[in-house]
């Protein structure tokens, strides 16, 4: 599966190179101080983790790239798998925050 920015480069006809999966915030950050290399990521958490010590340079892409890149590929969903029978209070209770959480977003 594709996420959002290697579709708009596949579209595009973009030279993109994947070369390893990264599994944390720390092998992120080390993977970039050791390479040459680009990350985009939507968690405003890395950005806000680095600082001018970490030597990686941040920046946010603007609302506008944003919404050319979703103009081409759909944004990515979230979705909740769970058996039909689980009703308990954890579950009924996280359906729930997930709806308000949803209606505040729109």
């Amino acid at each position: 599966m594709l996420n959002p920015f290697q579709e708009y480069c596949q579209s595009h006809k973009l030279t993109l190179n994947t070369e390893m999966t990264i599994t944390s915030i720390s092998s992120l950050f080390e993977y970039l101080s050791d390479c040459n290399s680009l990350a985009i990521t939507p968690y405003k958490a890395v950005y806000d983790m680095l600082d001018d010590d970490s030597g990686i340079h941040a920046c946010q892409l603007s609302e506008v790239e944003c919404e050319r890149i979703f103009q081409v590929v759909e944004p990515l969903k979230l979705v909740m798998v769970t058996y039909p029978t689980t009703d308990n209070e954890e579950s009924i209770w996280l359906k729930k925050k997930i709806r308000e959480l949803t209606l505040e977003l729109v």
